[in-house]
């Protein structure tokens, strides 16, 4: 650099030799733009069949690999493989070395059967190119009894290894490093047998080794010392177990300090599990504490340059584990203390408001990038997406995994291009705040927990509610049996069945717990949910003993996360007028019309979408409301939803559906506009829309500044439910930009959800008076609160049953 030789071969090496440096010391996103660099330098030379090319991406893989960016890092080895099949052949050791590193991402992905056949392949190379006795082939052995022990087939695990240490033996002195590797390993088959005794000694042995070489002071040697930790805390000898896991911790902070999180964090974490064991509940909460500021760190680092499928890949490796055994630990606290209570919400929060955060402010960057370059890549981006969809609903799912890395890629590319993108990712170091509440309202962030131990659940309610000091947090424990949630769905199911009896159970199982902890006075309620409350509404709930309705009581309102309530707006968003579409053309001649109510659901059809006449008129009745034309039968088109930009308020009456066993809970769930049933069966021209859009394509348009979106349509509510969230719809319009979505959880009937949104948007017009327009622009949120559990309490009623109106949630 200092002689202005930046575009040389040799300074491209020098760009790998210090990323492995990097690598070395858990820097991992530092040293993979290291060799990104070198790799472009080298391509710019021509040199993208050289070693030291090959060597840099392969280099590349490995960092993206232990970042969690799996398909990412597939790509990368299986393009390396490509290139060693071509300059060095498919028989040659340098591709075998390509294998083994896709092998790690099999065994990661639990795709077990694809590692235990790669592994097989690269064995029979190394062993034809060097025979048994050499290093390469023992490590394949190695790395085979890996796949055998993630596959629970220990005793050929354990024969494996030993013999890949029979090998090492006859090549290195016994004072070799690798001998101590294979040592470890063989200790820890015996660990997942409880086999203390040997998997001691042969820790202790390995210890020994790595005392000497690299020595007493280094990273190897404090791995060895935090094994011993963990085998003497499995034997319960505190004392000794609390020794070698500090030593273990001093080692690797003087090494290299603790934010190399995966080593740091993970160290922490053994320490914790002594604490808890231990009852030693004070030192356990300060830990707890470290680690979670450790561990946030790292990934709010990578999160910046991860495109968002691998945002939510890394997060299920480094955090989902932790998370889960921290509430559980909270939940199981003999006396939680505010310090405590505080951290457990501040996480709760955090956990699950990271990915939508960061997939929103991605989206915000991206529309109103200037940048020429950025706006090519997201139409590329886009085109990608569109081509993986079309793919994926062909089945041919090993060519849309192809283009979804290929999109990855691009996605990564235009990440690099937003510097201000760390800006829309919580900071769980400074950010503390709690939200502000007015008088009677009160937020929730529920956090689900199975405690395995008791063959139970843990649901965690975090409760903020307002007090003259400010926000005040408190931490209510419900503990249910396993067995439980599926018993609640059942009764919650044919609670609201057409013509089932009113029954006051789903109430006791799901609310009854919930109206004792809140305080008196309470008129709003603001839920982020967790487990099965994602399926259900509260208001819908009777409560048999008063008679009423939990609607009658409070209005529920639901949050991707209580962060929702605190977050800083990116900026006032300009909006376009209103958008209103009903009753879609999805034939080019209508079907019959069915005998029976008709029901906005695909599944309810299953020969043919029918038409949807009360969509239509509840268009025309929204529209008149909102000032604007509805796009009703041919002009009802996905093209039109796709080419909005940031509507005040979009209106979509329709069929909805979704998919529960999905592969992709993205593209299991959507709405149907003009066309879908000409393009049910078979495949569109790639310039032609299928009339089907998307959860997938639904995250990906610009709705910044939009007040509310209605889908009046069946189960659009619904999705995959997992630690982070639910994916569906409903979280996708919210990614969109959307500040507010009303959805539904199930199949609904036509003619009564016409009345009541007629109602609802009666009830917002009325509320928004022209005396106070302009304080209603800043309480639009609320007025569309009010108004909206206004019309459900009329329309109950007329239709008093909660299957015609308990489907219908409101989130933000």
């Amino acid at each position: 650099e200092a002689t202005g030789d930046t575009t040389s071969p040799m300074y491209a090496l020098s760009l790998n030799n210090l990323g492995l440096v990097l690598s070395a010391v858990g820097r991992k996103e530092e040293c993979a733009r290291l060799y990104q660099k070198a790799i472009d330098i080298l391509r710019a030379a021509g040199m993208s069949r050289s070693p030291l090319y090959i060597n840099a991406l392969n280099n590349l893989g490995i960092a993206y690999r232990d970042i969690g960016s799996y398909g990412e890092a597939e790509q990368i080895f299986l393009e390396t493989a490509r290139l060693r099949a071509e300059v060095y052949g498919m028989e040659h050791p340098e591709y075998a070395i390509s294998l083994n590193n896709l092998i790690g991402i099999y065994i990661e992905e639990n795709r077990l059967s694809d590692a235990e056949r790669t592994a097989q392949q690269a064995g029979q190379i190394w062993k034809a190119a060097f025979g048994e006795i050499h290093p390469d082939y023992a490590m394949i052995l190695s790395t085979l009894a890996n796949v055998y022990q993630a596959q629970q087939r220990f005793a050929e695990a354990e024969s494996l290894i030993l013999q890949s240490l029979a090998i090492y033996r006859q090549i290195y002195p016994e004072t070799h490093p690798v001998i101590a590797a294979q040592l470890n390993n063989l200790a820890n088959v015996y660990m997942g047998h409880r086999d203390y005794v040997r998997a001691e000694s042969l820790h202790k042995a390995a210890a020994e080794i790595r005392r000497q070489t690299p020595g007493a002071e280094s990273n190897d040697y404090a791995f060895s010392l935090n094994n011993l930790g963990l085998v003497a805390l499995a034997q319960k000898r505190y004392t000794e177990a609390e020794s070698l896991l500090y030593q273990s911790l001093r080692i690797r902070h003087a090494v290299m300090g603790e934010y190399a999180v995966e080593y740091f964090a993970h160290a922490l974490y053994d320490i914790i599990k002594l604490y808890t064991e231990t009852k030693r509940y004070r030192e356990a909460d300060s830990l707890w504490q470290r680690y979670f500021q450790l561990a946030f760190y790292r990934l709010r680092r990578d999160f910046a340059a991860l495109p968002a499928a691998y945002r939510q890949t890394l997060l299920s490796k480094q955090l989902q584990s932790a998370f889960k055994d921290f509430q559980a630990y909270v939940a199981q606290h003999p006396a939680p203390p505010e310090a405590l209570i505080l951290l457990g919400y501040r996480v709760a929060r955090t956990f699950k408001g990271i990915l939508l955060s960061s997939s929103e402010g991605a989206r915000y960057l991206i529309e109103r990038s200037k940048d020429p370059a950025v706006q090519t890549l997201y139409k590329e981006w886009n085109a990608l997406l569109d081509i993986y969809g079309a793919l994926y609903h062909q089945e041919q799912y090993q060519a849309a995994d192809s283009v979804w890395k290929l999109a990855a890629e691009i996605e990564r590319q235009i990440q690099q291009r937003l510097p201000d993108l760390l800006n829309f990712i919580p900071d769980f170091e400074t950010e503390v705040e709690l939200p502000r509440l007015a008088r009677r309202q009160v937020a929730i962030e529920l956090v689900r927990v199975p405690i395995t131990e008791i063959d139970s659940i843990a649901y965690l309610f975090y409760l903020l509610s307002p007090s003259r000091q400010g926000t005040r947090l408190t931490l209510h424990i419900r503990m249910v049996s396993s067995a439980w949630e599926e018993r609640t769905m059942n009764v919650w199911n044919i609670y609201h069945t057409p013509g089932a009896p009113l029954s006051g159970m789903p109430y006791k199982l799901l609310w009854s717990f919930v109206d004792s902890i809140l305080p008196k006075g309470v008129k709003t309620v603001y839920l982020s949910p967790d487990g099965i409350y994602h399926l259900i509404n509260p208001e819908a709930l009777y409560d048999a003993q008063h008679k009423r309705f939990v609607g009658d009581v409070y209005v529920v309102r639901y949050l991707a996360s209580t962060r929702r309530l605190v977050r800083r707006s990116a900026s006032a968003a300009q909006t376009t007028p209103s958008v209103v579409i009903g009753n879609p053309a999805f034939y080019s001649v209508p079907p019959v019309q069915m005998e029976n109510s008709i029901k906005r659901s695909v599944s309810a059809f299953p020969y043919g979408i029918s038409p949807l006449p009360g969509t239509e008129r509840e268009a025309q009745i929204v529209a008149k409301y909102l000032g604007v034309r509805p796009l009703i039968g041919e002009e009802a088109t996905e093209d039109t939803i796709k080419r909005l930009q940031s509507p005040e308020v979009l209106h979509l009456a329709t069929h909805g559906y979704f998919l529960a066993d999905s592969r992709h809970p993205l593209l299991g769930a959507g709405l149907l506009f003009a066309g879908a049933g000409l393009w049910d069966s078979l495949c569109p021209p790639p310039s032609v829309e299928d009339g089907r859009l998307t959860a997938q394509e639904a995250a990906r348009l610009n709705l910044y500044g939009t007040k509310l979106v209605v889908l009046s349509a069946c189960e659009t509510g619904l999705g995959q439910v997992t630690p982070e969230g639910l994916y569906g719809l409903r979280m996708a319009f919210l990614e969109a930009g959307a500040e507010r979505v009303i959805a539904t959880l199930w199949q609904i009937d036509d003619e009564a959800t016409r009345k009541l949104m007629e109602d609802f948007y009666r009830q917002w017009r009325k509320a928004i008076t022209p005396s106070a327009k302009s304080d209603s622009k800043r309480h639009l949120g609320t007025l569309i609160d009010r108004a909206f559990a206004r019309a459900v309490r009329s329309f109950r009623k007329q239709y008093t049953h909660p299957y015609y109106w308990g489907a219908f949630l409101v989130m933000q």
